[in-house]
């Protein structure tokens, strides 16, 4: 996602998300993921699953608010 910005807070594990033309919450979340290196493997329900380097990660639930959206 060219242009997406995705910051991290300073003291809590919350991620700031500018949402470009088009793009949802959700394929910002995968895209960002992919860019730290991990693959998405699969999805049931709330539950995420991705792996990297034979690690698993398991993100049980994700609470994405759109704070900022451009027209």
């Amino acid at each position: 996602m060219p242009g997406t910005n995705v910051t991290k807070g300073l003291f809590q594990s919350i991620y700031y998300v500018q949402l470009m033309n088009g793009e949802s919450e959700e394929e910002v979340f995968h895209h960002d993921m992919e860019r730290q290196g991990w693959s998405f493997v699969d999805q049931r329900g709330s539950l995420y699953r991705y792996e990297r380097e034979q690690e698993v990660l398991e993100i049980r639930s994700t609470q994405v608010k759109t704070m900022l959206k451009t027209s």
